[in-house]
């Protein structure tokens, strides 16, 4: 689960510039048909051009008011949608972890702010998103079979959407357009990564806003706090991470976002990533605890 610390500035040449915090994009405001718990809702999330991170939204539920649910959130490159399409099969699907959730205050409406695992989209790409609701069904926006609905500002599209009784699977019902219902928080531009999964055990280190076509290190920190890089190429840089700082991995940027998995001890529990181009040496935000 996402917890946030504060941008830490680089000292070096290359720093990272920041964008704007917290814009919310609206979806429907209001529900009009439902499913079941175990039902997944499909939407595409496209870049209109800077690097993005989501880190929290609002959705409807049939949950009585008050209660809790769970979202599993699953992403994949390019578009989730369509019927054939890519919600038949888990082929290309990644999940970022479950969220807890709360409903609001009025039963099958929308829920409390969700603290969800970051999703990244990159500059210009397009990121097929499932939500699996636990406990409680989905509610969304949608009869029959409309178009699909499209809510959108200058930095982020959203292209809502389907919904399957049995996800990732060939059986159950299709349903299209089943638009989100609720809101959607993102941050636009910056360099950033986020950590997912479960410790100990696979976990995934996605990243967006980095230089195209670099290397970056994968560095770790027991906590949040701050340490100097002392020597090497990155010496005098600024990381937001203290305490048997070391570095665990360097791996390419591609084409500034993109993601990578691999297994956690028990001794990396709690624990902090932040990310470091080389050279360059922008930083990244610190993101845990693992």
């Amino acid at each position: 689960m996402r917890k946030m610390c504060a941008l830490v500035a680089a000292l070096g040449l290359g720093a990272a510039a920041t964008g704007a915090m917290g814009d919310v994009l609206m979806a429907n405001p209001m529900a009009n048909n439902g499913g079941s718990p175990g039902w997944g809702l499909f939407f595409d999330l496209t870049s209109n051009g800077p690097s993005i991170t989501v880190t929290d939204m609002t959705t409807a539920s049939s949950a009585p008011a008050n209660a809790s649910f769970t979202v599993e959130v699953f992403v994949r490159e390019g578009s989730g949608l369509g019927n054939p399409g890519p919600g038949q099969s888990p082929t290309g699907w990644t999940s970022l972890g479950v969220a807890n959730a709360t409903q609001g205050s009025i039963g099958s409406g929308i829920s409390l702010p969700i603290d969800i695992p970051d999703i990244a989209v990159g500059p210009g790409e397009t990121v097929g998103v499932a939500l699996i609701f636990g406990v409680s069904g989905p509610r969304y926006y949608g009869t029959g079979s409309p178009p699909l609905q499209v809510f959108e500002d200058s930095n982020l599209k959203l292209t809502t959407g389907d919904s399957r009784s049995a996800p990732f699977t060939t059986g159950g019902s299709f349903f299209s357009s089943r638009g989100l219902v609720g809101e959607l928080t993102y941050e636009a531009g910056g360099y950033r990564c986020s950590v997912s999964g479960t410790c100990p055990g696979q976990i995934t280190v996605a990243w967006s806003g980095a230089e195209p076509n670099a290397q970056q290190a994968i560095v770790f920190g027991q906590s949040e706090g701050s340490t100097i890089i002392p020597g090497g190429v990155c010496q005098g840089t600024m990381l937001g991470i203290q305490g048997n700082v070391r570095l665990v991995n360097t791996v390419p940027t591609g084409n500034g976002s993109g993601q990578v998995s691999g297994n956690a001890g028990t001794a990396a529990c709690g624990g902090y990533i932040q990310l470091v181009t080389v050279p360059g040496c922008a930083t990244s935000n610190a993101d845990g605890p693992i």
